[in-house]
């Protein structure tokens, strides 16, 4: 079963409060740790903590973090050039419905996609759960175009094709945060990576958890500027957000001094 959804945010961002001002940042930012947290002590359901039971829908968090981890998910060097870019069709999935997931590289070149559950897992902070078209495998990309209406701002995406085909999300999936990791394999930058994060809703009718996690969708976007424009630049300024496309990870320089990628 494939979900549709509308992946556009419209409207003046400051005047309309469909995307928050700048403070919001920070609360999501705080959001985001918390539930991080939340995860790593795995207080985060209320399902018997059993030994694992399939589907995930009754499985707990603690037992899926007790699961063996995937280390060196992270530190691999990061695409700032577009030799590869690429996004997942929706922020969020349930059981059974699809993931199509959009590459772009320049130059051709060859590539796979990992796709992580993240989480504690005895310290590794993510599980590989899939890979696309295979762990031992890739499939040759190139150059996509995009480009920015110039009465919205819009950065649009949504032409390009996928090589890859369509990955159903198993039943056996545990509710959280994932991540596309999409791997460089041949090429003058092989190695180099690009990240596109989405979650895996609990399947309908499973027993509620105490505890909301509240993803902030919209200030992800709201301060994208892959493609050269997000809510907050000037010259230009999208008032339209087109979900449907990379999130461009730029430096951020903190009061103390320190930068991330954020």
């Amino acid at each position: 079963m494939k979900r549709r959804q509308n992946n556009s945010v419209s409207g003046e961002m400051h005047e309309s409060g469909l995307l928050p001002p700048v403070q919001w940042k920070a609360r999501a930012t705080i959001v985001a740790l918390a539930w991080m947290l939340l995860v790593a002590v795995g207080v985060a359901s209320t399902a018997r903590a059993a030994a694992p039971i399939e589907p995930a829908s009754v499985r707990t968090i603690a037992v899926e973090n007790a699961r063996p981890g995937s280390p060196g998910w992270w530190g691999r060097p990061v695409s700032d050039d577009g030799s590869i870019d690429g996004f997942v069709d929706s922020m969020s999935y349930s059981a059974g419905e699809e993931i199509e997931l959009k590459v772009s590289t320049s130059p051709a070149a060859r590539y796979r996609v990992e796709l992580y559950r993240m989480g504690w897992y005895g310290g590794d902070g993510a599980r590989l759960e899939s890979c696309l078209p295979g762990c031992d495998s890739d499939v040759l990309g190139g150059p996509q175009p995009s480009g920015i209406d110039a009465q919205t701002g819009e950065v649009r995406t949504r032409q390009w094709t996928s090589e890859l085909a369509p990955l159903t999300v198993p039943a056996d999936w545990t509710s959280g945060y994932y991540l596309a990791v999409f791997v460089l394999t041949s090429g003058p930058a092989t190695g180099r990576v690009s990240y596109a994060p989405f979650v895996i809703r609990e399947t309908p009718g499973a027993e509620r958890s105490p505890i909301l996690v509240e993803v902030p969708a919209t200030t992800w976007q709201a301060y994208n500027t892959w493609g050269g424009a997000s809510a907050y630049t000037e010259n230009p300024r999208s008032v339209v957000v087109n979900f449907a496309r990379p999130i461009r990870l730029t430096r951020t320089r903190h009061r103390s001094g320190s930068t991330c990628r954020c």
